[in-house]
């Protein structure tokens, strides 16, 4: 008997895109599946279009509650999941129609806990294919796994497919604490049980970076709480995964370092707006000489000259020079778009 997927999506704001979201799954090469999409509170529309979609087919299963945050809503539908393998595909994102095919039967072919595929990511930079996974070998050992989770979007949920048993088994559920990068939890702590990682060299999924609605497009002050619990947690889980202590630096320092650049690019636009350096300077004062950043950011890697220019400057604490510098990146980008659209 062929295995029932059950697809979960948390839905949140995105009736723009929720349509092509849900017909891009129902319209899967395999039928045996169920579309199990939690509202996560959502004010707009996105209610009236699941509930369309809802009364066309049997395989959905709509749950709603109130805005509690994308973990719960994705914890609600692993609780409320019957498939022996789990899906997650954001709604603001699509599919390919074979997706849950090719991605069901490399889990199956040599029983892997997990298996991945590539991706399609579509931002205003363009269209392009990318696999975090695929290093012409068609199965990862751990160690080798754990390297592409923890760069670029390998930690993300969606473009992988899991067995619900080492889930429930292992009690593993999103952290409602950490509401950055939390898919990368989740994945690790996954990891902690699993062995067998199995990738497919095709591109089945479609990354929506257009939408700046999206909880990964408002970066701001306010997340620093939220990436101290995160550098804690992935430091105890690779440790627990007898991952390199100085591979675990280097992930942690990625990650600070990639929080402050957004922070600063956050607060320039906000600069840009309201025109009040006072304010630049009190917000990214507030970041830089935390305890937490200062024990990274003597470290952040220069991986270009513009690098190495701003990581001078935020250690010298130089923020007025470190505003104009970022203005300057700004134009160059705005610069670059108007190139790209041509």
């Amino acid at each position: 008997m062929r295995p029932l997927v059950s697809v979960i999506i948390p839905a949140y704001n995105c009736e723009a895109y929720m349509s092509k979201c849900i017909e891009s799954i129902l319209s899967q090469s395999y039928k045996n599946i169920e579309v199990v999409i939690v509202n996560d509170g959502s004010v707009d529309k996105t209610e009236e279009v699941i509930k369309i979609y809802e009364k066309l087919d049997k395989r959905i299963k709509y749950f709603s509650q109130k805005n509690l945050g994308p973990s719960i809503a994705r914890n609600i539908g692993i609780e409320n999941s019957n498939g022996e393998y789990l899906m997650f595909i954001d709604a603001d994102d699509s599919v390919s129609d074979i997706y849950v095919e090719k991605l069901l039967n490399k889990i199956r072919s040599e029983n892997y806990d997990i298996a991945c595929c590539g991706y399609v990511d579509e931002s205003k930079y363009g269209v392009f294919k990318l696999n975090d996974f695929w290093h012409e070998n068609y199965r990862l050992d751990k160690s080798k796994f754990l390297d592409c989770v923890c760069n670029g979007v390998g930690g993300v949920l969606w473009a992988k497919i899991f067995r619900k048993d080492i889930i429930i088994e292992n009690n593993i559920r999103m952290d409602s604490k950490i509401f950055m990068s939390e898919d990368l939890i989740f994945i690790l702590e996954y990891c902690k049980y699993s062995e067998r990682f199995g990738v497919i060299n095709e591109n089945l999924y479609y990354y929506n970076r257009l939408n700046d609605n999206s909880i990964s497009s408002k970066i701001d002050i306010n997340y620093l709480e939220n990436y101290i619990l995160l550098v804690n947690k992935i430091n105890k889980l690779l440790g627990e995964l007898n991952v390199n202590k100085n591979k675990v630096n280097l992930i942690e320092i990625t990650k600070v370092q990639a929080l402050v650049n957004k922070i600063l690019v956050s607060e320039t636009y906000r600069y840009l707006e309201y025109r009040n350096k006072d304010i630049f300077v009190k917000n990214i004062r507030v970041i830089l000489e935390s305890n937490f950043i200062k024990k990274y950011k003597s470290q952040f890697v220069n991986g270009n000259s513009f690098d190495k220019r701003m990581n001078r400057l935020i250690n010298d604490e130089k923020y007025i020079k470190l505003l104009h510098f970022n203005i300057f990146i700004i134009k160059l980008r705005k610069i670059k778009d108007k190139l790209l659209r041509r």
